[in-house]
């Protein structure tokens, strides 16, 4: 079960950041397990770094750091043995996240170079993958409770009634048309 949900991870979720990503010319991973580099591009930066626990990342910010493009390839095919276990998954995703905060941190001073890398790839990753999924620890959690709630709710034949909120009025009124 966690294979498959994790293959619908990639194909929806990273299949769609990456096309953004590939749209913007600021990739920040070409995953380990896919990823294709010119070995010139590979000796120009000193190789694979052992810095960061994502060293996937910490490579594909490297090479466009250096000037090379990557670019994402909606055909390529990759077979990667997923987490078996929810520990083992949570493993996997804490080096991530882990290595991932690495990564930005040694190539903060992309933000400052010419360029647009840094500023695009470490100004989306430090909302959308820092920020966010601190907010989301509470509020997606919650949108999870009620997706559960709806299935079991229709699975159950209970008909549910309109319901509505109460209204606070914390919007400022409409100027007056006059």
């Amino acid at each position: 079960m966690i294979g498959r949900w994790q293959h619908i991870e990639y194909v929806i979720g990273f299949n769609l950041d990456r096309r953004a990503f590939d749209l913007l010319g600021c990739m920040p991973t070409v995953p380990g397990a896919i990823g294709a580099f010119r070995r010139s591009a590979l000796r120009e930066i000193g190789g694979v770094s052992t810095d960061t626990l994502a060293e996937d990342t910490d490579l594909t910010m490297a090479m466009c750091r250096s000037g090379w493009r990557v670019v994402y390839e909606e055909h390529a095919l990759a077979w990667t043995e997923a987490p078996t276990s929810l520990g083992q998954l949570w493993r996997q995703r804490y080096r991530w996240c882990y290595g991932t905060l690495q990564a930005m941190w040694k190539h903060r001073r992309a933000v400052t170079e010419r360029g647009t890398f840094g500023r695009r790839c470490l100004g989306y990753l430090t909302p959308f993958q820092v920020v966010l999924p601190l907010q989301q620890f509470v509020y997606r959690q919650l949108m999870y409770l009620v997706v559960i709630q709806s299935v079991a709710t229709a699975v159950l034949g209970v008909r549910l009634r309109w319901q509505t909120i109460r209204r606070e009025g914390t919007f400022a009124s409409a100027p007056a048309s006059s």
